[in-house]
């Protein structure tokens, strides 16, 4: 029987989502959830969380702890729906329109089947310089696309720069609201 593990890269991405939507430091997200900062930081670090401080973490995320289980045969295992899985995540964001729930769930599947078409080809000996796949008229799209969707999030107020402020990017003439 195969050994069953937490995942603390999907533990640490969850809480990170979390921390970046309540616009918390992680200080002042320890101090949220009523745990230590030196454990979220050991999590931050690969080190697994002790049983009292997983349960913790995965009852304040409100998810299952199953969610953050893995063992060596689920990681060669077909994984979920990436868009199946963000969907009730993004439909229950109180700052995105349905419009823009939607136009989201599309970028995400679009850049999900070009990473699958990539998949392949990577590393490919016979492949572009550097082992890289030609970019053609698909993968110009669904870049233009996210490069939109970020300029757009950005003008809206939804992303914050480096510097914490509100970021002054503007969506070129390329790009449609949705």
């Amino acid at each position: 029987m195969a050994k069953t593990k937490i995942d603390v890269t999907a533990l640490y991405g969850a809480l990170n989502a979390a921390r970046e939507a309540r616009q918390l430091s992680w200080r002042q997200l320890a101090k949220d959830i009523e745990v230590s900062p030196s454990l979220l930081s050991r999590i931050g670090n690969g080190y697994r969380p002790d049983a009292d401080g997983f349960a913790t973490l995965v009852r304040w995320l409100g998810m299952p702890a199953e969610k953050f289980m893995a063992s060596d045969d689920e990681q060669a295992g077909p994984q979920p729906d990436l868009v199946a899985e963000l969907a009730p995540l993004l439909r229950a964001r109180k700052d995105l329109s349905k419009a823009d729930v939607t136009y989201l769930e599309e970028v995400i599947q679009a850049t999900v089947r070009r990473a699958r078409a990539e998949r392949p080809h990577r590393g490919h000996p016979g492949g572009v310089a550097g082992g890289g796949v030609p970019e053609g008229p698909a993968d110009r799209r669904v870049r233009e696309e996210r490069d939109c969707l970020a300029a757009s999030l950005d003008h809206r107020g939804l992303v914050r720069s480096g510097d914490g402020g509100p970021s002054t990017a503007v969506p070129d003439s390329r790009c449609v609201e949705h």
